[in-house]
């Protein structure tokens, strides 16, 4: 260390300023004589593992530290310090953690006394994966492809490292994502089949249509495709039925009734996370807004979602923007195709359009399928109210027909089409007329009352022999 006589002459007016200086030059003499003994046991590191922590604020703590945990004879799997940070993190096998962290508060407790150093932690129920190959540094995109199908399963990587040796990428994870970080990087490099794991909330028409679909399609999926369905839970309005296989769709509303138990979102939601299959989503196939507001959790828990439901896009913008914005920081998939035009890819066309620049200057159109479908064939030999009744029966209005017949379905659907293209939109902003249905009519929630109401009601509205008096037509410009 070099002082000019300014330098000097300034620490010789003030003791306590010299005082600092000496004890910077004994820590500065310890510190290299500590550097020299542990330069060699850092050549014995199998891997280096760098996260961001509470940790040494000085090299010399961390360098220390290492001599430390070999003098406690115990080998650290992975070690490594990022010049960018202020931590230090190394594996240990678990039976050996306590043994370390007393070491390390023996040797650093003036430091934390002092608070230089914060904290000594020990993180538990970790799993290191390795990935070994040849020449893995020079081969393009090996990290990226790892780290990938980790994020793509929703696997939060606790540290890694990648040595210069070109044979080996490692990873820390929590101990309940080894088994499916080890599924998800094996389908990833070896291009075996992509699992996923379904659970299926609202088994009505659509749900059931949707599970027919899976039994008929599943094997060819697999065969042809290379992906792997396994329908693991069902859940209907009062019970639910879960597997840690896969459930046999051949009966499953067997299943459901005669073992199936109380339903239990939460649980549910846990079983969907806690198989070892590295892709889960949930379809839900309700019109329920208790249901819609597991879907922040779920996109949290890596958890995709694939919905006809319409409630959570039209409800709360806020909420609406809330959503969307977890799915594109998250990149979990959050599919509603479904919502607008049943089968039709209309928002995905939408999509298109904007994403290249173009601007959407009319959405016009019948939205509503189930009024085109009564008034079409409402011709006055039968009751209004019946062929309601007989188009619910057919899965062909919403669960409850009241949504439809109030234009509340197609007030839905206007505010999702107008929010994919760009426009803030509160559902209360489309004006919805139900002037024309009776109060009573309109105060019954369940489609029950309602149906059983309608024909007190409706028909005296539109009268049968094909003479309406108040026809409203559900078309919408947009």
């Amino acid at each position: 260390m070099l002082l000019t006589k300014v330098t000097w002459k300034r620490f010789m007016t003030s003791t306590k300023k010299l005082q600092t200086l000496l004890e910077i030059g004994k820590e500065l003499s310890t510190f290299l004589s500590d550097l020299e003994a542990d330069i060699f046991n850092l050549r014995a590191m199998l891997r280096a593992i760098s996260i961001a922590g509470y940790a040494p604020e000085t090299l010399e703590d961390w360098v220390v530290g290492h001599g430390e945990v070999w003098a406690a004879k115990l080998l650290a799997a992975a070690v490594r310090k990022a010049s960018s940070e202020h931590s230090v993190c190394f594996a240990v096998p678990e039976k050996e953690a306590d043994t370390v962290r007393e070491a390390l508060l023996l040797k650093f407790r003036k430091d934390l006394d002092a608070e230089r150093l914060s904290k000594v932690e020990v993180v538990k129920n970790c799993s290191i994966l390795a990935a070994v190959g040849h020449r893995m540094a020079s081969t393009p995109d090996v990290s990226a492809n790892l780290f990938d199908a980790l994020s793509k399963a929703s696997i939060n990587v606790r540290a890694f490292a990648q040595g210069c040796s070109e044979y080996n990428i490692t990873v820390v994870v929590d101990q309940n994502d080894a088994v499916r970080a080890l599924k998800a990087v094996h389908s990833r490099f070896y291009h075996n089949e992509t699992s996923i794991a379904v659970g299926l909330v609202g088994p009505g028409s659509i749900g059931k249509a949707l599970l027919n679909q899976f039994k008929e399609q599943v094997a060819i999926l697999k065969e042809d495709n290379k992906v792997d369905f396994r329908v693991m839970g069902i859940q209907n309005r009062t019970k639910m039925y879960l597997s840690e296989t896969a459930i046999d769709l051949s009966n499953w509303e067997e299943l459901l009734q005669t073992k199936g138990v109380p339903k239990d979102i939460a649980i549910f939601t846990a079983h969907m996370q806690s198989h070892s299959l590295p892709n889960a989503v949930i379809v839900d196939c309700t019109a329920d807004d208790d249901v819609t507001g597991n879907y922040y959790d779920w996109l949290q828990k890596g958890i995709h979602i694939i919905t006809p439901n319409k409630i959570a896009n039209s409800g709360p913008y806020e909420q609406y923007a809330r959503l969307r914005r977890l799915q594109r920081q998250s990149g979990i998939h959050y599919f509603y195709e479904g919502t607008v035009g049943a089968g039709l890819p209309i928002i995905s066309t939408l999509r298109g359009l904007i994403g290249t620049g173009d601007k959407i200057l009319k959405v016009e159109g019948v939205l509503s399928g189930t009024l085109s479908y009564l008034f079409n064939n409402f011709n006055g030999e039968k009751p209004f109210s019946q062929i309601v009744t007989e188009a619910k029966a057919e899965g062909l209005t919403e669960p409850n027909p009241k949504d439809d017949l109030t234009g509340m379905d197609v007030g839905r659907k206007v505010t999702i089409l107008a929010r994919e293209c760009g426009l803030r939109l509160e559902l209360d902003d489309v004006k919805i007329d139900e002037d024309w249905m009776s109060e009573d009519l309109l105060s019954h929630d369940t489609a029950e009352k309602y149906l059983e109401e309608l024909p007190k009601s409706f028909d005296e509205v539109i009268e049968p022999g094909g003479k309406k008096r108040k026809q409203q037509e559900k078309s919408c410009d947009l």
